[in-house]
């Protein structure tokens, strides 16, 4: 590293100074002139991450009755905190005052999205099986409704290569890319062509092991980091299938540094695969099923380097009447002590 020495008289002159800065601007990488003005450059940043985020049928009731923000009260501190914030939603926004057909279990709710924003956000995944609940109108009303949010989403678009397309979001001088993609095994066969995204029809990015090993490669030449969300294996099992298993290793054997699975409803456990950091299921965060098991949910904070995952932490949580809160003591301690269970 270059340094520069100016003597403390030049300084007190503001015009001087304002070229000193300049001059360093073009002496240092951006990443220096960080440092000149006091920022971090270390090239380290903090993700948070959770599993299902449904915000249709009794959660649409519930925060009719107490807001928008009401899921997301007692965690966004939490989560707002993570340099990049991530969730699979699991159903569709759509906007207001547009009509739709319903082919699923979810009705659009737009207004949920000001809930997204409060708890900070800053990427969503929708490849998934309810993303098409409201047809593809809905999806495209969806996507600009985050738009509009200024919230970042992956695994679908207005076509195939949209829905492919890994986003990268870059902080602190590290790049991350996010890919997504839905296992179409549990999606009914007559709704295939409604989810799908072709090359001219909007849809969400299948779970096919060509995309998956072409896009995690090609994210590779873009970012630093690469993390996949799949959504994929079976509903309220403990431990991943055969299929989850083949499909997580084979996004790590292909570049990826973290794999965030959710579909299952439930905890299920962590590996640690050659370079790379599998969680298989992070569970439910704002949900309205009744199985207890589906109440347990967790929040994952993450450090990302430029090596990949530096380290990782768990946060137990409980959901609450649509509303997610953070465990502590001893049933914080048995979730943790159930996820490494899990993970054996």
């Amino acid at each position: 590293m270059i340094v520069v020495f100016f003597p403390k008289t030049y300084l007190r002159l503001s015009g001087l100074a304002v070229i000193i800065l300049l001059l360093a601007g073009l002496l240092y990488s951006a990443s220096g002139l960080d440092l000149l003005l006091g920022q971090s450059h270390s090239r380290e940043i903090s993700l948070v991450a959770v599993g299902d985020v449904m915000v249709g049928r009794r959660v649409a009731e519930t925060t009719r009755i107490h807001g928008s923000r009401y899921p997301f009260a007692k965690t966004a501190g939490v989560l707002s905190r993570g340099d990049i914030t991530f969730a699979n939603l699991e159903s569709p926004l759509g906007l207001p005052g547009h009509t739709f057909q319903q082919y699923g279990l979810f009705r659009p709710n737009p207004a949920a999205v000001e809930g997204l924003k409060y708890a900070g956000f800053d990427i969503v995944s929708l490849a998934n099986n309810h993303a098409c609940d409201c047809g593809r109108a809905v999806l495209l009303d969806t996507l600009t409704n985050l738009r509009q949010n200024r919230i970042l989403y992956c695994g679908a678009g207005a076509n195939l290569r949209e829905a492919r397309e890994p986003i990268i979001i870059a902080k602190n001088g590290l790049r991350v890319a996010f890919l997504s993609y839905c296992d179409f095994s549990f999606i009914w066969n007559k709704q295939h062509s409604l989810f799908r995204a072709t090359a001219t029809e909007p849809g969400i990015a299948p779970l096919d092991e060509k995309y998956l090993v072409e896009d995690i490669q090609r994210a590779r030449k873009m970012a630093d980091v690469v993390v996949v969300s799949l959504h994929f294996g079976q509903e309220y099992a403990d431990y991943p299938t055969q299929s989850q298993t083949e499909a997580a290793r084979l996004a790590v054997d292909s570049g990826a540094n973290l794999v965030l699975g959710h579909h299952p409803h439930c905890l299920q456990g962590v590996e640690r695969y050659k370079s790379g950091l599998i969680f298989y299921s992070l569970g439910n965060f704002v949900f309205d099923l009744k199985r207890e098991k589906t109440k347990t949910s967790m929040i994952l904070k993450c450090t990302l380097t430029p090596q990949g995952v530096k380290d990782y932490e768990i946060l137990p949580a409980y959901i609450n009447n649509c509303q997610p809160y953070l465990l502590q003591g001893t049933w914080k301690d048995s979730v943790l002590k159930r996820i490494n269970q899990l993970s054996r």
